[in-house]
Formats: structure tokens, C-alpha cells, sequence
């Protein structure tokens, strides 16, 4: 019971942070002020455009939050989906790293898989494929050669393989052509250890990731002002228009601010 209790647990933070990492490291908090402060600056110019056809400033003020309240519903279902899609992806990552590394670590059942396949030279690495991995292969099997591997293989890699005149590298299960539950099996607990052990440390700081959500956040406000500044020409509230636009460009200015101050620290 108490294996079962602490397994939730431990699954429970893991999707946290996961899902804290697909929304770009903000916490919910963080992306509900940016959601607010897009809201509050979006209503105020929707409701000057609608001010004008309605009589009644109570009606103006329902329109205008009813529109609100469809893009916001809209956006949310929008962004719930793409986080959703992004958090699945990350699992998926770490899924097929932990993979890897198990394969890499044990190579032997997948090297003997791989004597049906003509000319295979099986490197069990997962950073990079060198030009020594290489002539290691062709010295082996000649221009038969055909190199599998988890790593990427470096610029100098590529340029001998081309000059030898040997196969492009290829995965374990390309060149076996059958999924990895063949070879080894990852299990959920796993992948929640390896999102606990790689996101939860960049939890608190998030130096990293701070730059780049300052970055983004700038871009998003400076953007909204750009499109109030031009709505203004067409609209009858043309200096209201330009002050909301002039308070996005400040609130744009000052994460821009904040990101140039961050990147030199």
C-alpha cells in the first residue's frame, strides 16, 4: 500500500513538472498574470470599438465581455491542447532517452539481433558518431558498412561516410524494422525519476529559462501593441487606442529589459 501511495506520489510531481516544462518553465500563476494582463488591455480596446453602436453603456460592456469570455474559452481550449501535446512529447523523450541508455549499457542482445542485418557495425553511443566510429565500421565490413547507432554523427562523420561511399547511419529499429519493446521496456516510475531528477532542480531558479519566457513575453505584449497602434487609425477612439498601445509597448519594453539584463548576468 504504502509502495502504491508513494508511486502516485511520485507520479502526481513528475506530471507537474512536465507539465510546468510544455508551458515554457511558467508556473500557473505566472501564466494566468500574463493571461490577465492580455485580457485587461485586449477588453479595454474591444469595448471602445463597440462603445460607439450600442446606446447603452451596459450593453456595450455585456458585448464586450461575452467576446472576452469566447476568445478566452477559445484560447484556453487552444493552449490546453498544445500543452497537453507538448507534455506527451517531453514523457516521450525521456522515455526514449532511458531506452538508450539501457540499450547502449547492454548491447549484446541487440548486437546478436543485428547479424541478420547485412553489414551492420551496431555503436553503442548516444552523444556523437566520431570519424574513428566510422573507419572502425569500414575497416570491418568495407563499403557494405552500415552503421547503427543512437548518436547523431558529427560534420567530420558525415564528410567520411560520403567519401567512402558507405550507408547513411541508421537506428537499432530502422535497420531492424521492429519497435523497441523487442529490446527493453521503460517503465512509468522510470521516466517519473528521470523528470524528477532533470526538471525538478531547475524548478526553483530557472536561470535558464528565464531569458527565454522574458524573451517570449516581450514579444507577445510588443506584438499586441503593434496591432492596437494600427487598429487606432480605423477606430473612432483614436488617442485611447494609442495610450492601451503605448502600455503594451512599455509592459513589452520592460521584459525586453529584463531579458537583455538577465542574458549579460
Amino acid at each position: 500500500m504504502d509502495r502504491e501511495n508513494n508511486a502516485m506520489k511520485l507520479h502526481e510531481k513528475a506530471e507537474r513538472l512536465i507539465e510546468e516544462r510544455a508551458r515554457g518553465g511558467r508556473t500557473r500563476f505566472a501564466s494566468a498574470m500574463d493571461a490577465i494582463a492580455m485580457a485587461l488591455i485586449a477588453g479595454g480596446a474591444l469595448y471602445l470599438a463597440v462603445r460607439p453602436r450600442f446606446m447603452n453603456r451596459a450593453a456595450a460592456l455585456f458585448v464586450t465581455a461575452v467576446c472576452l469570455v469566447l476568445a478566452a474559452l477559445t484560447a484556453a481550449a487552444v493552449t490546453r491542447e498544445a500543452r497537453i501535446k507538448r507534455a506527451a512529447a517531453i514523457r516521450r523523450e525521456l522515455k526514449e532517452k532511458l531506452l538508450r541508455a539501457k540499450l547502449c549499457q547492454d548491447p549484446g542482445r541487440l548486437e546478436k539481433a543485428l547479424e541478420r542485418v547485412s553489414g551492420a557495425c551496431f555503436v553503442p553511443k548516444t552523444e556523437e558518431l566520431t570519424s574513428d566510429d566510422v573507419l572502425e565500421a569500414y575497416r570491418k565490413f568495407g563499403t557494405e558498412a552500415r552503421i547503427v547507432t543512437f548518436a547523431q554523427p558529427t560534420g567530420r562523420a558525415l564528410e567520411l561516410i560520403k567519401l567512402l561511399g558507405i550507408r547513411p547511419p541508421a537506428k537499432p529499429f530502422e535497420a531492424l524494422d521492429v519497435g523497441p519493446e523487442e529490446f527493453a521496456r521503460v517503465t512509468e516510475e522510470e521516466t517519473d525519476r528521470a523528470a524528477l531528477a532533470l526538471f525538478q532542480k531547475q524548478k526553483r531558479p530557472r536561470l535558464r529559462g528565464l531569458p527565454q519566457l522574458l524573451h517570449e513575453r516581450a514579444f507577445k505584449f510588443i506584438l499586441l501593441g503593434a496591432a492596437l497602434y494600427a487598429l487606432s487609425f480605423a477606430v473612432r477612439y483614436q488617442l485611447t487606442y494609442r495610450i492601451f498601445a503605448l502600455l503594451a509597448f512599455g509592459i513589452g519594453g520592460a521584459f525586453s529589459a529584463g531579458d537583455r539584463l538577465k542574458r549579460r548576468a
